[in-house]
Parts: structure tokens; C-alpha cells; sequence
């Protein structure tokens, strides 16, 4: 047991490692190993170190390059079949559209006059222009409906106390029918008729009341450009068509107040019909979305009514 052993292997400088199986006289002595350059041994640490990232570097761009490739591929040669399983495979949206479809018998009776590109044209002035996307080039409306409630930056304190905003910058589309039982302040009902007969509504209207909405043919001049695809059609922001439905609660509040319950009703019921007509009409998965959204707005409202 105090035999010494004298099998030990110790770490060599000229490629020999050791292992089972290298050879004991190719391991370089201590007084060798001392004597190894300094540049040598500096250096390798150096290499190592810009190897490995340059390494990282090279994996960064493969990997932003594949998730770029990936999906511009999808797009370009199957963009199609991708939308159309994003539109279909939605189940939020399948189950918003499931959700509308009773409260049909709600909406307003439709007027024949109004031609789908009518109304079409009307609910591009009621939302702001679309980003710029090539292949596509955008209508212009004629004039922008001015809404009351975006002129106002915030409703004082004292007005609406029960009814404060909330969902957008006007009395609030849950609690200001109830608060017409109770009756307005004189400043109060100068908000309300001001924003009950804005011009605003007249394009609200057409949409609402048109059997069919050329939606793409009102916002779009067709024929499209050679760079048009289906799935990079620009969309509108949705935020005003929301706003509308949560003013034209506060509208049907108005009537309500002067005593003319009748024309309350018919404006929620609008309100439903303006949903549907996302819903019926739209070529997305957004749109139906936005829809189904603001007939809920409606329907809520005709429940509380």
C-alpha cells in the first residue's frame, strides 16, 4: 500500500491527452511544458473566443433568415389556403358569428334604394384610411362625417355623473339609458342633441339599412394592381365603427329624454343591423370579429331599453 504509483498521467502540451490507450513517453515533461511559448498559449484563448462568435453570429442569421423564408413562403404560394384556415379554423370567430345569428329579427327594415356601392362608399367615410399597401389604392372620401364626441377631449366632471365615459370619449353605452329615467341637465341635453343629430349618422344609416355593402368596392378602386394579393388587403381601423355604436346608445338615450321612445328603439336596432352588416358583408376574420362586437353593443342595449 505505500508503493508509490507511478502510473499517473498529467496533461500534456503536444496532443497527446493521456487517455487509456496514448503512449507514456509522448507526454512532454514539466520542465517542458514550462518552457511552451507564451504566444502560444495567449493566443489560443483569443481564437477560441472570436470562433465562437463568430459561430453565434452565422446561427443568429440562419435563424432570422428561416423565420423570414418560412412564412413569406407560406404566404406566397399557399397564401390562400392559410387565410382561408385562419378564417375558418377561428373558433372565437365561429362562435361570435354562432352568437349574432338569433338576434337577427333586431335589426331595422332595409331599404332597397341603397345600392351596395352606396353603402359601401358610406362606411369608408365612416373609417379612416387605410396603410398604404402596393397593389391597392384607396378611396378617398368625398367628405370625413364629423362625430361630436372626438372634438370633445373630455366631458366635465359634472356632466353624466351616473354615465361617466368609459369605452370611448361620450357617456357610457351601459349606464346612460337608465340615466335618461332620471332626466338630463339642460347641458346635458345640449351634448346629447348635438351628438344625436351630428351628420355622422346619415352614413350610419345607409350602412344599417342597406340589404348588401360593397365594403371592398367602397374603401378599394379596383381594378387592384399587379402586386394585390387577397391576404395583404389593407383593413381600416375598426375603432370608429366601435365608437358608433357606443354614441348611438347615448343617441337613442336622447330620444328617450324628449319622449320619443319609438325612434330610441328603432336607433338600437340600428345599432344591430350596423353589426351585421360587418358580419354579412365582411371579407375577413377581423371584420366578423368587429361585428359580432358591436351587435352585442346593440343587443345589450335593446335588453336595458
Amino acid at each position: 500500500m505505500s508503493q508509490v504509483r507511478n502510473d499517473v498521467r498529467e496533461p500534456v502540451i503536444n496532443g497527446a491527452s493521456g487517455a487509456f490507450g496514448a503512449k507514456l513517453d509522448a507526454q512532454a515533461s514539466l520542465a517542458a511544458r514550462a518552457l511552451a511559448s507564451p504566444a502560444a498559449t495567449d493566443t489560443r484563448p483569443t481564437r477560441s473566443w472570436w470562433a465562437r462568435g463568430l459561430r453565434v453570429v452565422r446561427n443568429a442569421a440562419i435563424a432570422v433568415a428561416v423565420m423570414t423564408l418560412v412564412p413569406v413562403g407560406l404566404v406566397a404560394f399557399r397564401g390562400d389556403r392559410l387565410a382561408r384556415f385562419i378564417f375558418h379554423g377561428n373558433a372565437d370567430i365561429a362562435i361570435r358569428t354562432a352568437y349574432g345569428q338569433d338576434k337577427r329579427p333586431l335589426r331595422v327594415a332595409t331599404d332597397p334604394s341603397i345600392t351596395p356601392l352606396q353603402a359601401g362608399l358610406a362606411l369608408n367615410a365612416l373609417q379612416p384610411n387605410r396603410p398604404r399597401v402596393p397593389g391597392f389604392e384607396a378611396i378617398e372620401p368625398a367628405t370625413h362625417p364629423i362625430a361630436p364626441w372626438r372634438t370633445t377631449v373630455s366631458l366635465p366632471a359634472d356632466m353624466f355623473t351616473t354615465a361617466r365615459p368609459d369605452m370611448y370619449n361620450g357617456p357610457s353605452s351601459r349606464y346612460v339609458l337608465q340615466a335618461s329615467v332620471k332626466g338630463f341637465s339642460p347641458r346635458e341635453m345640449e351634448y346629447l342633441r348635438t351628438l344625436a343629430t351630428a351628420p355622422v349618422w346619415r352614413e350610419f344609416d345607409l350602412v344599417a339599412r342597406a340589404r348588401a355593402v360593397d365594403a371592398i368596392g367602397g374603401q378599394l378602386r379596383i381594378p387592384f394592381g399587379a402586386e394585390a394579393t387577397p391576404e395583404r388587403r389593407p383593413l381600416p381601423s375598426f375603432k370608429d365603427s366601435r365608437e358608433l355604436a357606443y354614441a348611438a346608445v347615448a343617441r337613442a338615450a336622447y330620444y328617450m329624454a324628449i319622449g320619443q321612445p319609438d325612434t330610441a328603439e328603432t336607433v338600437l336596432r340600428s345599432i344591430v343591423s350596423y353589426g351585421f352588416a360587418f358580419i354579412d358583408n365582411g371579407t375577413s376574420g377581423l371584420e366578423v370579429l368587429i361585428g359580432g362586437i358591436i351587435v352585442g353593443t346593440g343587443y345589450e342595449a335593446l335588453d336595458r331599453f
